[in-house]
């Protein structure tokens, strides 16, 4: 089974960027970066979909997003995640993502308030 299946509910598709948008957990003090244990260990969710869709990583690869994903981290759609090195990946970065404004950190926030929400009503229950 995938990431993606297996943690269906915590990604919702956004329909005019096809971005998935993650709102599950997330780790990560700066980044937010969406994450899940998977193979007993805690993982990034775009490294894990990125080895699911192209295989192993080469040495030093990055789980990178395409210039067509305006969400970011918080994006974890198959089509618009790859394997690239680290100045691919920070060449490939939207200015939005670089400059942390713009769609990107609204999709961040956005995934962030909504997995607060889902803490706070767990808690409540």
């Amino acid at each position: 089974m995938s990431v993606l299946n297996r943690y269906w509910n915590k990604w919702f598709p956004e329909p005019n960027t096809g971005c998935y948008i993650w709102f599950g957990h997330t780790t990560g003090t700066r980044s937010n970066r969406p994450s899940v244990f998977w193979g007993g260990k805690k993982r990034y969710v775009a490294r894990v979909v990125c080895e699911e869709v192209y295989g192993s990583p080469f040495d030093g690869a990055e789980a990178a997003h395409k210039t067509v994903c305006s969400a970011g981290d918080a994006c974890v759609n198959p089509d618009h995640l790859y394997w690239a090195t680290r100045s691919q990946n920070e060449m490939d970065k939207p200015a939005e993502t670089r400059r942390k404004n713009g769609v990107a950190s609204m999709a961040k926030t956005l995934a962030i308030q909504a997995n607060r929400r889902q803490e706070i009503a767990s808690r409540i229950k």
